[in-house]
């Protein structure tokens, strides 16, 4: 049974069309993604869902009784409130009913009501029925679920008693988040409910919503947390709303697909109008070709036209290259860091080496940030040496977009901070898609996303070699994730970014470095590799003595697996290899009797026997025939070679082997 039921809705600001037809079920224990490009309306949407704007057509309907939970980007709190007494205020009806049952064993516990057998006993029937109600509510357990939900978000028992007024906008979003899931809904919707989550606060959020027997819809940009949360995906894009069944790796198969089969149908049925009209066009002044015209004229007004598929905006991104640096790009030697008495770091020694690709992660409030304005050198290291190579040149992406001037208009920025001309600046900036008049306006009005394609805008023009990028990711839609990480991948230089996008640290990162309680460590290898290394010192945590010679013999059966996997995968390479040697052999063979043929067919005489000829052709065609079969064949093989050698030496490399 379908708990949301959207019809045709419609929602326009002016004449500009937000989107139109929109119709969508959402079912019971169904967990739904909302995706689509920045602008295309998810937000939008989700407000008219919660009634916090009105569509201008269409009709919206929830079944009977439907609770609906709802995570906004912004939400206001009142001030003079402390996180505990915030988190408190979902659960007042449960904390009331408490209260009643205390209220009911003082009444019970008086003199006058125990000389009232009557009284007395009617007292207990109603706390036994409010006794039930609390225990099935978890209300002996209320505490224990407000630690556990605020822990799971990454917040500490001390920040239980904070002023809510202290908090960042960041936590902000995070309480309201915690006060969400401390609810108890049928429906929840989120909005971006990701952004301000450290790593660890994301992964506790996609258990607890996999355990949710809510159904959900959510709006997010995490590609990593939709494949492991939901289970559909609503595709929002040029003004319409299309739905997918699986993950959101699964929805981009079958979307790719779709395109590539609508761009092919669109063709097709494009040559054929014109092959139509080009008979219409010629026809000659006859009785009948005027009918034969006629007829066309009509087939063509009856065709029902497949449109191409929509062009997606997305940034041209390119950093600017200085060229190579030495083989060391950053050293720290016993470095540390205080602020405000508080130590942040300590005696951290490590070397980034020229063409490294380092992931910083960690923790919110570990000191990544810092870290990184301690390599810039905007923050000076309370002891110890951080120095960087020779020749290394350094663009910085800060995450607090201090680059930014939110009195300035956007071509102002690009101007005065690149001595471009006019013309220039408004090119440049059209392939972060500002267009037309986007360049005049104040970057103090520019949403999250525009505020971060120019913050890139900038960090792409100066020659570098070293790239800082602090949260590059934040506020960016898919279409621009994905065009960072391809732009990242080209560069030839050396990376270090701070991210809590999983997916985006496992596309590019090729080493990790961990920050947390003053410790940095620096992980010599990819995201899945340091996820293996952290999940087996959890493992090696939580066992027991009895266990550990048991979890060690287990340890050797992966290992002994492991190598008879990659020797699997090592004879499967050899067996491509060899293939592709007996093919390059059979196209030699061919392309030799190709050639003997055009020489005997380019001989004058040899047409004086006809049926020469047409055997000498039959064998020609029959020749170039197979050979082009296997010039695709020899590609597609290469390829699979290539890919499957370099996945192969990825493991390697990760595992720490040859």
């Amino acid at each position: 049974m379908a708990v949301l039921n959207i019809k045709n809705l419609g929602k326009s600001y002016g004449e500009n069309t937000i989107f139109e037809g929109v119709s969508l079920q959402v079912f019971r224990s169904n967990k739904m993604a909302l995706v689509g490009p920045n602008g295309a309306g998810k937000t939008t949407l989700l407000r008219i869902l919660m009634g916090e704007e009105e569509a201008d057509e269409g009709s919206i309907s929830f079944s009977r009784g439907v609770s609906v939970g709802y995570l906004k980007q912004k939400e206001y709190f009142p001030p003079g409130t402390t996180f505990f007494q915030q988190l408190k205020k979902p659960l007042t009806q449960i904390y009331a009913l408490g209260e009643e049952l205390k209220k009911l064993e003082k009444e019970m516990a008086s003199e006058e009501i125990k000389e009232n057998p009557r009284l007395l006993e009617k007292i207990m029937e109603e706390y036994g029925r409010l006794s039930q109600s609390y225990q099935e509510k978890g209300g002996y357990f209320l505490d224990k679920r407000i630690k556990q939900v605020a822990g799971g978000l990454g917040f500490s028992e001390e920040d239980l008693e904070r002023q809510v007024d202290s908090f960042s906008g960041g936590e902000k979003t995070c309480l309201q988040l915690a006060c969400l899931l401390l609810e108890e809904h049928d429906l929840i919707l989120l909005d971006e409910p990701t952004n301000y989550l450290d790593i660890k606060g994301v992964e506790w959020l996609e258990e607890f919503l996999a355990k949710e027997e809510a159904a959900l819809l959510v709006a997010s940009h995490d590609r990593y947390f939709l494949n492991r949360v939901v289970d559909g995906v609503a595709h929002l894009d040029n003004k319409t709303l299309k739905t997918y069944k699986g993950n959101y790796s699964q929805f981009m198969e079958q979307y790719h697909l779709q395109k590539v089969s609508q761009e092919k149908a669109h063709q097709k049925q494009e040559e054929l109008i014109k092959k139509e009209e080009d008979l219409i066009r010629t026809s000659k002044g006859g009785e009948r070709d005027k009918r034969q015209a006629k007829s066309r004229e009509k087939k063509l007004e009856g065709i029902e036209r497949v449109e191409a598929p929509g062009q997606e905006g997305t940034m041209s991104l390119d950093f600017n290259y200085a060229g190579r640096a030495g083989q060391e790009v950053l050293v720290f030697e016993e470095a540390g860091k205080e602020y405000q008495g508080r130590e942040l770091f300590k005696d951290i020694s490590f070397t980034i080496k020229w063409g490294d690709r380092v992931a910083l992660v960690g923790p919110n409030g570990a000191g990544k940030s810092t870290l990184m304005k301690m390599i810039t050198g905007e923050v000076e290291p309370s002891w110890g040496i951080v120095r960087l190579g020779p020749s290394v040149k350094i663009a910085y992406f800060d995450q607090e977009q201090g680059q930014l001037n939110p009195q300035k208009r956007v071509l102002e920025e690009i101007t005065d901070f690149s001595g471009l001309t006019i013309s220039q600046a408004r090119n440049y900036l059209g392939r972060y898609l500002f267009k037309g008049d986007d360049v005049f306006k104040r970057v103090g009005s520019l949403s999250g996303g525009e505020r971060s394609r120019l913050v890139l805008a900038k960090v792409a023009l100066p020659q570098a070699n070293f790239l800082l990028l602090d949260e590059p990711t934040n506020h960016l839609d898919i279409k621009g994730l994905e065009e960072l990480e391809s732009s990242l991948s080209r560069y030839p230089g050396t990376l270090l970014f701070v991210s809590h996008d999983r997916y985006f640290i496992s596309s590019l990162a090729s080493k990790i470095m961990e920050v947390d309680k003053g410790r940095v460590i620096l992980y010599q290898g990819d995201y899945h590799y340091y996820k293996d290394i952290k999940e087996k010192e959890k493992d090696e945590k939580d066992l027991s003595r009895e266990n550990r010679k048991a979890y060690r013999q287990k340890q050797k059966e992966q290992e002994r697996f492991h190598r008879e996997e990659m020797l699997a995968k090592k004879r499967d390479i050899k067996r491509i290899e060899n293939r592709l040697k007996e093919m390059e052999e059979r196209i030699e063979e061919l392309e030799g009797r190709r050639a003997s043929y055009e020489e005997k067919l380019s001989n004058p005489q040899v047409y004086e026997d006809f049926e020469e000829v047409r055997r000498l052709n039959q064998e020609y065609k029959e020749t170039k025939k197979e050979l082009e079969g296997l010039y695709v064949q020899w590609e597609d093989l290469g390829l699979e070679y290539d890919k499957r050698k370099e996945d192969l030496e990825k493991e390697l490399n990760a595992s720490g082997k040859n």
